[in-house]
């Protein structure tokens, strides 16, 4: 799925730990199509993660992390916790949603359950999802 990137690769995780052959892996995907594939992170715990992810991100263009504004103002949104989804998208065409997080034991150790789909509509959906949390203020770029 990440290898038929064209375009852009959204990836949301409440956490991510252990797993650099899977930035390595982003990263060529990148190089392999002149860094024109834009990825974008939504994580929970952005701090520890942008730290994670910057340091593990092999030469190349680095992505936007996107994650909850701990300081937002409860009169205008409602303050959210935790980002605890799990989805990848690729290209706007097709989506996993999941229950693996980003980690080595998640892919190669435990028993995890997920949907692959491209129906125009859940995609559209969860975009639309992300949008709109960015849009009120709930998630912003670290």
């Amino acid at each position: 799925m990440l290898h038929a990137a064209n375009n852009k690769i959204i990836i949301v995780g409440y956490w991510v730990y252990d797993f650099p052959k899977f930035f390595e892996t982003l990263q060529e995907i990148q190089t392999k199509n002149n860094h024109s594939v834009q990825i974008e992170f939504y994580f929970d715990s952005t701090t520890k993660w942008k730290k994670a992810i910057l340091k593990n991100w092999p030469i190349g263009y680095a992505p936007k992390i996107y994650g909850i504004n701990t300081k937002q103002d409860k009169s205008k949104v409602k303050k959210m916790k935790r980002l605890h989804a799990k989805m990848i998208i690729v290209d706007d065409k097709e989506c996993l949603i999941t229950s693996a997080n980003l980690t080595k034991n998640a892919m190669e150790v435990n028993i995890e359950a997920g949907i692959w789909t491209c129906d125009k509509k859940i995609i559209e959906d969860s975009i639309n999802v992300l949008k709109e949390l960015k849009n009120e203020g709930t998630i912003i770029e670290v």
